[in-house]
């Protein structure tokens, strides 16, 4: 009987110790409009190791519209196009300077649907041990067909001051007063920028993504 217990409880603390990864949550759910094409979320995922390490996610898709085209940025890789039952390794950085996202992407084509994405992530020399995530779609029809913003490329958003990067794009964003003067320089717009103490008065922005491509946006704050 000795034995046995001793026998349990060295397996679990094996699987303990061999899991190398976790999320805080495991389930979003995006609620949104074909107008609001294309539509971004993430889950944060952790390491547990000191060194940068190798996962493998696995796709599957329930009720999810064919006309839509779904990615996933895993912040290390992006993969452009992903389709039900793919797979692919990316890195798991073990300190990166912000926490690394599992970013969905999903271009809608101005298809309404709800449905899932969900991913197996695991360790690919340990896949018996997985986690599950899902992204969930909750989309309905907009008003019009356009997913264009006459004044904001739909990689960012403005509310109250708040400047946001609603994209899995990596972007580089200067922000200008109407007198010339820089008053925002960051080298990675990752999640949002505060532009409170400007309001009132109109910027210049300037955004550039990861392949070169330039947004200038005049915005009355």
């Amino acid at each position: 009987m000795r034995i046995f217990l001793v026998l349990s409880l060295f397996f679990m603390s094996c699987n303990v110790f061999s899991q190398i990864f976790y999320f805080n949550n495991t389930e979003i759910t995006l609620t949104k409009t074909t107008d609001q094409s294309p539509v971004h979320w993430y889950i944060e995922v952790f390491s547990n190791l000191q060194e940068d390490s190798v996962l493998r996610w696995k796709s599957e898709f329930v009720n999810i519209p064919t006309e839509w085209n779904i990615n996933l940025d895993c912040q290390s890789i992006s993969f452009l196009t992903v389709n039900d039952n793919d797979s692919a390794d990316f890195t798991l950085m073990a300190a990166p300077l912000f926490s690394q996202k599992l970013i969905i992407g999903a271009t809608l084509n101005d298809v309404p649907g709800n449905g899932s994405v969900f991913f197996d992530i695991y360790d690919p020399n340990n896949p018996d041990i997985k986690e599950r995530i899902a992204f969930n779609f909750i989309i309905t029809q907009g008003a019009t067909n356009s997913i264009e913003d006459p004044f904001l490329p739909s990689i960012i958003s403005y509310n109250k001051g708040i400047l946001t990067n609603v994209s899995s794009i990596d972007l580089m964003c200067q922000v200008y007063d109407a007198q010339g003067r820089e008053v925002v320089v960051t080298k990675q717009f990752d999640e949002e920028i505060n532009l409170s103490k400007l309001i009132g008065q109109v910027v210049y922005i300037i955004l550039v993504d990861s392949k070169g491509e330039i947004y200038a946006i005049n915005l009355k704050l």
